[in-house]
């Protein structure tokens, strides 16, 4: 036999979810807020985005040869900027200095990991972790190596 606690839950629910269907019913329907009658129709503003849509897949592509160049010319800033600290630099501010910060772009990031990669495989690269009192890594470290 049900305790008479889990019949009053059981209830509760079952008018809770019979609720939250008619809020989103009456949501759906535009029946929450007052309309604005200057609102074009659902249907009209789909019909315009499909339309934008297709004239946009009509219009070529735009090159990204300007975006190419910057990453070209970040990744070749990279050995500069390592060259001239002629010490160990922390990766972060060797990032800062190439012009990468923060909201940079995946391509950015992508072509400078691969230049510390290449440079690595070469031998022209030393990374140290840099440790807090725990041994926990913190950071790394760079220094371009002679070649």
């Amino acid at each position: 036999m049900k305790q008479p606690d889990t019949v009053a839950l059981e209830v509760s629910f079952t008018q809770s979810a019979a609720q939250r269907k008619n809020i989103l019913k009456a949501a759906f329907s535009g029946q929450l807020v007052p309309q604005d009658p200057n609102d074009e129709p659902a249907n009209v503003l789909l019909e315009r985005i499909r339309a934008e849509r297709a004239e946009r897949g009509k219009q070529p592509k735009v090159r990204k040869t300007k975006q190419q160049k910057e990453i070209a010319a970040m990744v070749s800033k990279l050995i500069d900027v390592l060259a001239e600290a002629g010490d160990w630099l922390p990766a972060q501010e060797a990032f800062r200095r190439c012009g990468v910060a923060d909201g940079a772009q995946t391509e950015q990031l992508e072509a400078l990991y691969a230049e510390l990669r290449a440079l690595d495989k070469a031998g022209r690269l030393a990374v140290e972790p840099v440790t807090d009192t725990q041994g926990r890594k913190l950071r790394d470290r760079l220094k371009l190596l002679a070649a």
